[in-house]
């Protein structure tokens, strides 16, 4: 059906600060005929324990599609910032892209509940694909946005990392931390008594550990390893403070503008690799290199204390319905 399309090949091109930031994307656009559709697509994080998954989607996509659909992968924000590549994608000089759901939040706020506190259990599952009544009223608020929600999921706890060991909830109070920039993630650890530091992209994290800059940084064991700083940040303590959620957009007129077998095929494969990559990550739970403690019971009950303000705030933000079937489809993963 593409093969004698004419398409609006879009030539995309940033202005790079060393090899991964960029602050703006310039466009130039040429009509050609074309014999298959080439997506381009931003990926907004680092670390290939995550990346490695868009190659196979993109292996899948072009077999399932006969060869008409090429998704053609850029990765570590090579193609800008994540909020540079969401507005992207939105006025669709970008074709899709995948980030974090913090990025989000300033464009599309009812995904902001995917910021509740993970001890809220009830609110928030490691390592979800969501398919269900859920995803759908999600898709129907990017939508309304210009964009089309391929997926949306949870990975593995965010985990407080330090040079010095960490045993408690005590041992964080004073402390400055490197958090991923997230309104509702630094009201939590303000509660806690901990300092939020300005947002640090991931290339640069070594020099401000170097230089004594942040005491404590959010991240993942994943992030650790890929950005080789498990020699700067041994210690880990891991609780129920949030859970790593993550989005993949697509531009709304383009994602319509295909057959309704590509559409199927585009998520379906997405979905199915999204769930065999989630049970990996249960089932390996890999901490080599890093010295991690685990919150006791108590201090679990405890931060569902403390938190309860942050909960109240996403509460503020997210409309009852959408609440509702977030927890039905979550009682499928108890």
């Amino acid at each position: 059906m593409y093969k004698k399309a004419m398409l609006l090949i879009l030539i995309l091109t940033c202005s790079l600060n060393g090899c991964a930031e960029a602050t703006e994307f310039s466009t130039e656009a040429t009509e050609t005929q074309v014999e298959e559709a080439a997506w381009k697509m931003g990926i907004g994080y680092s670390g290939t324990g995550y990346t490695s998954l868009f190659t196979e989607w993109a292996d899948s996509v072009r077999e399932d599609t006969g060869g008409e659909v090429e998704l053609s992968l850029y990765g570590d924000n090579i193609l800008g910032e994540a909020e540079v590549m969401l507005e992207a994608v939105q006025n669709g000089t970008l074709s899709i892209m995948a980030c974090s759901t913090s990025v989000c939040n300033d464009l599309i706020s009812e995904v902001s509940v995917m910021d509740i506190p993970a001890c809220y259990t009830d609110y928030v599952k490691t390592n979800v694909v969501y398919t269900g009544d859920f995803y759908e009223l999600m898709n129907e608020c990017y939508r309304k946005q210009g964009l089309e929600l391929l997926y949306i999921g949870t990975g593995e706890y965010w985990i407080i990392s330090s040079s010095e060991p960490l045993t408690s909830l005590e041992d964080l109070n004073g402390l400055r931390i490197r958090s991923i920039g997230n309104t509702f993630h630094e009201e939590l650890y303000t509660l806690l008594g901990v300092e939020s530091v300005a947002d640090v992209g991931l290339n640069g994290l070594s020099y401000v550990i170097n230089d004594n800059e942040v005491d404590i940084v959010e991240t993942t064991y994943s992030i650790l390893r890929s950005q080789d700083l498990l020699s700067l940040q041994p210690y880990g303590l891991q609780g129920p403070f949030f859970a790593m959620s993550s989005a993949i957009v697509m531009n709304l007129e383009a994602y319509d503008s295909l057959p309704e077998e590509y559409q199927k095929a585009i998520k379906g494969d997405l979905w199915e690799l999204s769930r065999q990559r989630a049970q990996e990550r249960a089932e390996e739970a890999d901490t080599e290199g890093l010295d991690l403690t685990i919150l006791s019971d108590e201090e679990v009950e405890q931060l569902r204390e403390l938190a309860q303000p942050v909960l109240e705030h996403v509460f503020q933000t997210v409309d009852s319905e959408l609440l509702e079937a977030l927890t039905r489809e979550n009682e499928e993963y108890d």
